[in-house]
């Protein structure tokens, strides 16, 4: 972990819609000098972010033209400690479940953070909350990149280890990657029951389901009084 090249980075597209003004933002700190940065902070954008609000030119890195191709971006994440959680086009993104793949911890902006986690799923088996790393929205508008690493570098070294076993743990929640060991399928068939029987309650609440066995709902098992 502690010898991969990159400190944080994002991939992703970005363009003028309103979903998309943190990416422009981190597209215009790029411009304004976050290129210097070089392998503490890896940004790979493709599109077109605008103006920025600064006036400034382009620097060394292109920011508009064609994103990374998905391999490319999965190579990415799997050489950076943390990744940048922006939202776009919805509240939440893959990248918070291929980054348990390659056991690179998420950061995302404070004010993004409770929409990310509701859109997360498996919430009472994950410990998102305690997973994601918090940037402060204030810092952000200040200067986005730089706000990210001073978030990363004010971490205790032991909360780093803290996050990093957590995702550890519970890789096999979220990813399917490993088929021998992946509990994914069983919490997505646990999620899907409890809603299909909140839904059954509100039609008719002498419905209980049973109790699950060995940590599974299975279907159609449950109890009338």
């Amino acid at each position: 972990f502690a010898e991969r090249k990159y400190d944080v980075s994002f991939v992703g597209q970005v363009d003028r819609r309103d979903a998309y003004k943190y990416r422009r933002q981190l597209a215009c700190s790029w411009r304004v000098g976050g290129h210097k940065l070089g392998a503490r902070f890896f940004v790979g954008l493709g599109g077109h972010s605008g103006r920025c609000e600064s006036k400034a030119t382009p620097g060394d890195h292109p920011l508009s033209g064609e994103p990374l191709a998905v391999a490319e971006a999965a190579v990415v994440m799997q050489q950076s400690r943390f990744f940048l959680c922006l939202t776009g086009d919805t509240p939440s993104t893959d990248r918070l479940y291929n980054a348990f793949d390659t056991l690179t911890i998420p950061v995302a902006l404070a004010s993004t953070v409770d929409i990310i986690i509701d859109n997360a799923p498996f919430q009472d088996v994950v410990p998102w909350r305690d997973i994601i790393v918090t940037v402060d929205d204030g810092a952000w508008k200040a200067n986005p990149m730089s706000s990210v690493l001073d978030a990363i570098d004010a971490l205790p070294a032991d909360e780093v280890v803290m996050k990093y076993q957590l995702m550890k743990r519970h890789a096999d929640d979220v990813s399917f990657a490993n088929l021998e060991t992946t509990r994914a399928h069983t919490n997505i068939i646990n999620a899907a029951w409890k809603i299909a029987m909140e839904q059954l309650r509100e039609l008719s609440p002498v419905v209980e389901p049973a109790e699950p066995e060995n940590n599974v709902y299975w279907p159609f098992h449950w109890q009338l009084h």
